[in-house]
């Protein structure tokens, strides 16, 4: 059975977070995140069934709500 390659680096040199990154930021389950309106979550793009967010989006979302 092959091996699935490690995305992870790559992702970081695209200033990219999985799920998992986010959900982990923010202190929540992925399940949490998945079931979050997309207006309570940072911008995202869908890349291979998984969503990826970009860093500087993820920064701007948490002081936009550290601001409430």
């Amino acid at each position: 059975m092959a091996m699935k390659p490690n995305r992870k680096p790559l992702l970081e040199d695209c200033g990219m977070y999985t799920e998992e990154d986010v959900a982990a930021i923010l202190d929540v389950s992925v399940k949490t995140l998945k079931n979050r309106s997309v207006d309570d979550l940072p911008p995202f793009s869908k890349a291979g069934g998984k969503r990826l967010f970009f860093k500087e989006d993820v920064v701007a979302f948490l002081r936009q709500r550290m601001s409430r």
